[in-house]
């Protein structure tokens, strides 16, 4: 259970000093050398075999990481967890509106990984865009154009972020999953008739602006100094 099964489950990459397993009340047997979390009830519904390993069930590993590591480490590994579609963000916010569930101290620090998925797409973006925008205007990048529009094989495209000149934009990806597939398809033609025109694309997500920052803008940097360089060699 805790981090070793968050280890078990790749959902973070640092195992324990000593293998953490959770017993439900009763007695220990003796000269396990490990890490002792006791709980009055563990259901069913909170227990799983991974690799032949029994062991916590996906929802109740994130809860109980969240009374262990960093909120950081707890953002990876709910990133990592829906990347994989082990799960959803829908779910996992009815599991913290549960919450207390059985006293379990990990809630809090996930609800606060999720608050960012409370948010419907359009919300999510502008916060995202906003976090954009603020790590820009504090680096020493050259001014981008916000909300720059052109016309690419016959369609519309509004750039959340752009440099024209060096044919570069940045995008911010909100919740996928809040996305209808019609606007999922056309996101990806218009995206691929960009780089076919030319333009070169950057995507950023919730994570990348709140963790990572200054990667971020150093990214960014890179791009635009090899483009610049690119198209005085042309």
């Amino acid at each position: 259970s805790f981090r070793s099964a968050g280890m078990l489950r790749k959902l973070v990459d640092v195992s324990p000093p000593r293998p953490e397993i959770t017993v439900v009340e009763g007695r220990l047997p003796r000269g396990v050398d490990a890490t002792v979390h006791r709980t009055r009830v563990l259901p069913s519904s909170d227990r799983d075999v991974v690799d032949g390993i029994a062991c916590t069930s996906l929802h109740r590993t994130l809860l109980d990481l969240g009374s262990e590591v960093s909120e950081r480490t707890l953002s990876i590994a709910v990133n990592r967890a829906l990347v994989s579609r082990r799960t959803t963000s829908t779910r996992l916010l009815t599991l913290v509106d549960a919450a207390p569930m059985h006293g379990r101290r990990g809630a809090r620090l996930l609800r606060t990984v999720l608050l960012p998925y409370r948010a419907d797409r359009a919300d999510c973006d502008s916060v995202l865009e906003a976090l954009l925008a603020t790590a820009v205007a504090k680096s020493v990048l050259p001014a981008p154009r916000r909300q720059y529009r052109t016309r690419v094989g016959g369609l519309r495209a509004r750039l959340d972020v752009a440099w024209p000149d060096q044919r570069v934009f940045i995008e911010v990806d909100g919740l996928a999953e809040h996305t209808e597939r019609s606007a999922f398809d056309l996101d990806r033609r218009r995206q691929n008739l960009l780089v076919a025109a030319g333009w070169l694309p950057l995507r950023y997500t919730w994570t990348d602006l709140t963790v990572r920052p200054a990667e971020v803008i150093a990214e960014i940097a890179q791009v635009l100094r090899s483009r610049s360089t690119a198209t005085v060699a042309s």
